[in-house]
């Protein structure tokens, strides 16, 4: 037959690749070649022929193989319309573990990059992408001995995980690069508890979700344009900024570079205001922006920060900038700042036992005044700013002595063991 003059030019909205081993953001790392999607089932025009001369196909033996086509002058087009994805079961929702050979989190090319390609991936059926959460390929030669996962960027591969068809880590086969929540600092395993436990929160949702993509076709991920098809911005995948931030950390410093902005989009504005959170701090000597001191206010105003005695956060709030200059931000600590490493567990688990106790013990004379200063601590640090150090020390006291503090109040000692567990391993 006649081949059909077909032409899609800059309608075809593209597909998927086979995997994103070996490539850095939207590039080969071999060659800096562009990944090629394909031209992907769908366009603009809602329709798609597919010429698939050149593909293999069955044999007549038993069992059949696969050749190349006998014919030299025949054609097999294939008519793109409406499809169906399979439904996975329902535990494939939730959150996925492996293990892998010699990748780590070295970049975030690649994180700003498979939003895109997760969403153009259901052009061609391919709705459940699962993604190798905090993995890249190393590229330099260091011994892997001294590699480490860096958590921050760990934590935003997981957060973006959540949001994908498949949630699923994929660590390095090497036992210094472990990934498991548990093995990381008590923010950081709150962030990525929190993280996981989202996922589990929306389970119904995607998988209601994922029984519309086998009824419909359409992938729970998926591009913006099926939504507004006649909106041009929707279109507009691969037009992204990108803002590469750095740190450097002394023992009682810390340098934080924003740097200028690279790309563009439509409508991208020409200014930015950051804010900069430092978890587990204790109270910084000072905060300069730019070399310029911030002053410490209440208020989240620009130009400010602030230490939130509650989780012992430094929130810093950086001046408005133009998106073309870079910014430095610099923290020192005192030389003689206390060590506040598993500080606000602490603080957290006191305030919720002292809870429990009031709900649960009825006594006229009230909880013993040291045990009810050592669950308001968080308070004292907002209330005292200047004297950060007393207030930490004294609630350290305190909570060494909250068992006998209990005993002299007259609290029972059922209670007290209720108490005590209730503070976990900490205590």
């Amino acid at each position: 037959m006649a081949k059909p003059s077909v032409k899609l030019s800059g309608q075809l909205l593209g597909g998927t690749a086979r995997t994103l081993d070996q490539v850095d953001g939207d590039r080969h790392a071999s060659d800096n070649s562009l990944l090629d999607l394909g031209d992907g089932l769908i366009s603009r025009d809602g329709w798609h022929l597919v010429d698939d001369t050149g593909s293999f196909v069955p044999g007549d033996e038993k069992p059949p193989w696969v050749h190349r086509r006998a014919c030299q002058d025949c054609t097999d087009d294939t008519f793109f319309g409406y499809g169906r994805e399979p439904l996975p079961p329902h535990y494939a929702f939730g959150y996925w573990w492996s293990r892998y050979w010699n990748y780590s989190d070295d970049e975030l090319r690649e994180l700003a990059f498979q939003p895109r390609f997760t969403a153009t991936a259901s052009n061609v059926l391919y709705g459940y992408w699962s993604h190798d959460l905090g993995g890249h390929t190393f590229r330099d030669e260091s011994d892997p001995a001294t590699r480490r996962i860096d958590p921050e960027l760990y934590i935003r591969w997981m957060q973006f995980g959540a949001w994908s068809p498949i949630m699923r880590t994929h660590t390095t086969k090497n036992p210094n690069l472990t990934k498991e929540p548990w093995r990381f600092a008590p923010a950081e395993f709150d962030a990525l508890r929190a993280t996981v436990l989202t996922r589990y929160t929306f389970l119904p949702y995607t998988c209601t979700m994922g029984r519309k993509a086998y009824d419909t076709g359409v992938s729970l991920v998926r591009p913006m344009y099926y939504a507004w098809p006649d909106n041009d911005e929707a279109y507009h995948g691969n037009a992204f900024a990108r803002t590469a931030l750095s740190s450097e950390w002394s023992k009682h410093a810390l340098r934080v570079r924003i740097a200028p902005r690279t790309g563009s989009y439509p409508g991208m504005p020409t200014s930015r205001q950051w804010s900069v959170d430092v978890v587990a701090s204790a109270m910084p000597a000072s905060v300069t922006v730019d070399g310029v001191a911030l002053t410490r206010s209440d208020d989240a105003k620009p130009g400010t920060w602030h230490l939130a005695g509650k989780d012992l956060t430094l929130h810093v709030t950086l001046p408005a900038h133009g998106y073309d200059q870079a910014q430095v931000v610099e923290v020192a600590w005192p030389a003689n700042a206390p060590d506040v490493n598993g500080l606000a567990g602490q603080m957290r688990d006191v305030r919720a036992a002292v809870a429990w106790l009031k709900a649960h013990w009825q006594d006229v004379n009230g909880v013993p005044d040291d045990v009810s200063l050592a669950a308001q601590a968080d308070l004292l640090i907002d209330y005292h700013p200047g004297h950060f150090a007393e207030e930490v020390a004294a609630f350290r006291k305190r909570y060494a002595q909250l068992d006998k503090a209990l005993e002299q109040g007259g609290v029972p000692a059922d209670m007290r063991a209720t108490f005590k567990a209730r503070l976990g391993t900490s205590h």
